[in-house]
């Protein structure tokens, strides 16, 4: 890979150091005081300047990275640190301005040894991404897989012997990177995926090889941040693809924007659909109120309209007023007892006497027809209670009076 291809290391905002100088054995829970500087170099002020407070930052093998707060409100200044991570390990010590730019890395990397009087819990938490990492040759192609995080992806080579970081942006996992680190350099490698999840490799070495024109070839970031995001796989990055692109002050994007655009653009669309469903939604409403108005999907009854198809003719079904052959429906209370005789117009009655001779009106019976439809009573039959089985609990009609005749004293 050519020097033009090499992501390049990361710019430095501000510089601090420790007392005492070198922790290659630091006692877990003593104090190391941090002295922080707002100026790099000869007391020139990096661009853009760096921005308070800051954090110190602690990369541990299998943890998350530590942020430990400075709560600063000037750039420069000093800062009383208790150590009291676990014993035994060996850790790289960075700072961090408000916006994440660098203030270098802590060389050599810190080891803490066991202490007194030092029962205190350890602030280091477990990373929560699941990386595989494979190859760690000087120059040679170093394979990383995250099993379990969310795109894009952000990986930082931290060694301490360079003393400063390399970030570099990924799209996609697995990907790979080119380890310009010399044979024998210790570095961690600290993953981090859009969700906020995040992880500390190593601490790894770097393995000889007899590839070494990496070395030295990839540029620092003189002003801003790199922001280029590379699309992954396992291949070697192209020229194309690899190109730096400031990130402040430049045309290129910061990893926040491109995190924003991987959110919104999603949003946006789930939006756009939801208009539409809306849009079509009112169209069809106005369209049905439209037809509705138009033409009714019932039309009215009008009752003096005959029905025409049917020939149908309302007759009353009242039990009551005239009866179909001009006579009156008669009260049904006056019924006689024996209900199944009934006599037809014209003909004589059990005792032989015609219907003339009766002394009686004929009770007429009413049949109503039993079909729904045609409404009508059927013909109606002359009834005689004289020809009942038994005696009639009503005659027809009282007896005329007997004529008047004197009694024989008054014969005249």
């Amino acid at each position: 890979m050519s020097a033009s291809t090499l992501p390049p290391w990361d710019s430095i905002a501000f510089t601090f150091g420790t007392e005492p100088a070198v922790l290659t054995s630091v006692q877990r829970c003593s104090n190391v005081t941090v002295d922080y500087y707002g100026t790099i170099g000869t007391n020139q002020i990096a661009n853009p300047p760096p921005t308070a407070p800051y954090n110190i930052v602690v990369y541990a093998g299998g943890s998350q990275p530590l942020l430990i707060p400075v709560n600063n409100k000037a750039t420069s200044g000093q800062y009383r640190w208790r150590v009291d991570l676990p014993a035994g390990q060996t850790y790289a010590v960075s700072m961090m301005d408000a916006r994440g730019y660098s203030g270098g890395i802590l060389a050599p990397n810190m080891r803490v040894i066991a202490g007194t009087n030092c029962n205190v819990a350890s602030p280091l938490k477990p990373a929560t991404l699941d990386v595989a990492v494979s190859g760690n040759s000087q120059c040679g192609q170093t394979i990383v897989s995250v099993n379990n995080g969310t795109a894009p992806y952000t990986i930082q080579i931290v060694s301490a012997n360079n003393g400063q970081q390399k970030t570099i942006h990924f799209a996609t996992s697995p990907f790979a990177i080119t380890l310009d680190v010399s044979a024998g350099v210790e570095y961690f490698l600290s993953l981090s995926d859009s969700a906020g999840h995040s992880s500390v490799e190593g601490l790894y070495v770097a393995a000889a090889s007899s590839e070494n024109g990496c070395l030295g070839a990839a540029a620092t970031v003189s002003s801003g941040m790199v922001s280029t995001l590379y699309p992954g796989g396992t291949s070697a990055l192209s020229t194309a693809t690899a190109s730096a692109v400031p990130g402040s002050g430049s045309n290129g994007l910061a990893s926040g924007a491109i995190i924003g655009i991987a959110v919104a653009v999603p949003l946006v669309a789930i939006v756009l659909v939801l208009l539409g469903l809306w849009f079509c939604y009112k169209r069809n409403r106005r369209q049905r109120k439209r037809n509705a108005a138009e033409k009714p999907d019932i039309d009215p009854y009008d009752p003096a309209e005959p029905d025409v198809q049917g020939g149908y003719t309302p007759v009353p079904t009242s039990y009551f007023g005239s009866g179909p052959n001009g006579g009156s429906y008669q009260d049904l209370s006056q019924r006689p007892a024996d209900r199944h005789t009934v006599i037809s117009e014209g003909a004589t009655s059990s005792s032989g006497a015609g219907a003339s001779s009766m002394g009686v009106s004929e009770k007429r019976r009413n049949l109503l027809n039993p079909d729904s439809h045609g409404l009508g009573p059927i013909a109606s039959e002359p009834f005689s209670p004289s020809d009942a089985g038994g005696q009639a609990s009503h005659s027809g009609m009282p007896p005329l009076p007997p004529a008047y005749s004197p009694s024989p004293g008054h014969a005249s």
